[in-house]
């Protein structure tokens, strides 16, 4: 089904698409977050209303409230199963290739908005879209109001070089990933090694013309928090691809019959929030550091990881943990949406434990997103599912 292109492995998109975000992440650091706010807040709405309906005049696209919920994100899926139980008719913007992303919503009092992705009332913001976008200058807000952000540089693709002797003089372990972009593309952690940190480098600048040299805090969970409207705060733990054992079956007999659950799909299918465990070197190291192979037989209960990373297109899970994280936390991700100054943010967080409070545990908060993965908490591998979707319909009636 997905081989007449190629793949990548480290984002599982087109390699052809590469150039696209190269040039894209370009753009965002050539042209200041200040010019992103103005032509988000003034220009940017006129423009597209323009050429919407331009397109729409010459029968280039056109408006389906028909379209199937699998032919767009699942993220966006998620808000219009829950904006239509509403009562909200949305409309899908077609183009000969399908849906470009756009939507138009209706509410029962006829008034009509637009959005992408999600409605994230983002017009209501003071900065625009490229203080989230830039890894840089959101990292400089962080510390300037003394919030936890790991020790960090940036480098053009040209000083990689450089890049390599800071991370030298930073010290193990590291990360290296894009100045911007979003789901762990091209992000590269637990770098140990001078040999993984030059393989890092060259990997990343292949995707973004700006790079990122940031230190590993070991020995942590990466946690995803989302906040709606600064005051309802959810959270989940992704976690690395694994198989629990139950006494009786392989290792290999739990991969296949975990990959075959109807919720985990290939990593290209974009209606899918599991994928399939990947296996690879890192699969085999970890199988050999526990004296184990695919034929080996866990005890019951025995959790035998088969990751190191938790990226989710490796296969890994997520566990809803919004009723478990500290007060003290909730507060730090409200605080950190109020100042990003988003009703509707994701934010990517680093720490031992969320059940303790963060001033008391190493802990860093990576950075923030502006249309966060809500189905990572409406459908979670453990742990109570969060109607987040729901919370998303409320914020879009409040302030549309």
């Amino acid at each position: 089904m997905f081989s007449k292109q190629k793949f990548c492995e480290d984002c599982a998109l087109p390699a052809s698409s590469h150039w696209g975000f190269w040039l894209e992440g370009l753009a965002d650091v050539l042209l200041p977050q200040r010019f992103f706010g103005f032509l988000h807040r003034y220009l940017a709405k006129p423009i597209d209303l323009l050429m919407e309906k331009l397109f729409l005049a010459l029968h280039l696209v056109k408006w389906r409230e028909d379209f199937p919920l699998a032919a767009v994100q699942l993220r966006t899926a998620c808000f219009i199963e829950e904006a239509r139980k509403s009562g909200l008719k949305i409309k899908a913007l077609y183009s000969p290739f399908g849906p470009n992303g756009n939507f138009l919503v209706e509410k029962n009092d006829g008034h009509k908005f637009r959005f992408e992705v999600l409605p994230d009332v983002g017009f209501l913001s003071k900065y625009g879209p490229g203080l989230v976008d830039d890894k840089k200058a959101g990292k400089k807000l962080l510390q300037k109001a003394g919030l936890p952000a790991p020790a960090s540089k940036f480098f053009w693709f040209f000083r990689q070089r450089a890049a390599y002797k800071y991370g030298l003089k930073l010290g193990w372990p590291l990360v290296v990933k894009p100045r911007s972009g979003s789901v762990a593309r091209h992000c590269y952690t637990n770098i140990t090694t001078p040999e993984q940190l030059k393989i890092a480098l060259k990997k990343v600048v292949q995707f973004s013309p700006c790079l990122l040299v940031e230190r590993y805090l070991a020995g942590c969970s990466v946690y995803r928090a989302t906040v709606v409207d600064f005051t309802n705060v959810f959270c989940c733990q992704q976690i690395p691809a694994n198989v629990v054992g139950d006494g009786q079956q392989t290792i290999r007999q739990l991969i296949d019959q975990k990959n075959n659950l109807p919720n985990r799909g290939q990593v290209q299918q974009n209606n899918f929030k599991l994928f399939q465990i990947k296996e690879d070197v890192v699969t085999q190291e970890l199988l050999n550091k526990k004296g184990y192979d695919f034929s080996s037989i866990p005890l019951a209960g025995e959790k035998v990881f088969l990751q190191k990373n938790p990226f989710l297109r490796l296969g890994g899970d997520i566990a809803e943990v919004t009723a478990k994280m500290h007060p003290e936390n909730k507060e730090l991700f409200e605080r950190v949406a109020r100042l990003f100054d988003l009703r509707l943010v994701g934010i990517d967080f680093l720490a031992s434990d969320i059940n303790m409070s963060w001033p008391k545990q190493t802990c860093a908060i990576l950075e923030v997103n502006v249309a966060p993965c809500i189905e990572m908490h409406q459908t979670p591998s453990e742990g109570k599912p969060q109607n987040i979707a729901q919370k998303v319909v409320e914020l879009a009636l409040k302030y549309y």
